[in-house]
């Protein structure tokens, strides 16, 4: 029997010496698009495992992911996502000292002055 059409199977029989051979030729239409990308391998690992812990594949994960960026358009990291080297966690605890003390950044029209104003911040 053979069928030939989107998505189906061509199936042939040949008879040699008593024998069936089947051999199946699978016309496949990928509707999907492959994207690589470089990850530490502990990350891609702890990836997979979070997504297995919830019943999702990281492939389901990331797809959502995707969706969600498409729709909104915006990409969140929080805070506590990252940790900060030593001198930028200082250069952060300064930050948040001078705004309790009310010492807010101005608007700059220039690199300039804001080089000189976070100097003077110490930061």
């Amino acid at each position: 029997m053979n069928i030939f059409y989107p998505g189906a199977v061509l199936e042939s029989r040949d008879m040699t010496l008593d024998k069936t051979y089947t051999r199946y030729i699978y016309f496949i239409y990928m509707r999907n698009a492959v994207i690589n990308f470089k990850t530490e391998a502990q990350t891609k690992a702890d990836a997979q495992k979070a997504a297995a812990e919830v019943g999702l594949s990281l492939s389901d994960a990331l797809n959502g992911l995707l969706k969600r960026f498409i729709k909104e358009k915006t990409v969140t990291f929080r805070e506590y996502d990252e940790i900060p080297n030593k001198r930028t966690a200082a250069i952060l605890k300064k930050a948040r000292e001078n705004r309790k003390k009310g010492l807010g950044s101005p608007i700059f029209d220039n690199a300039k002055d804001a080089i000189a104003f976070l100097e003077k911040q110490g930061i």
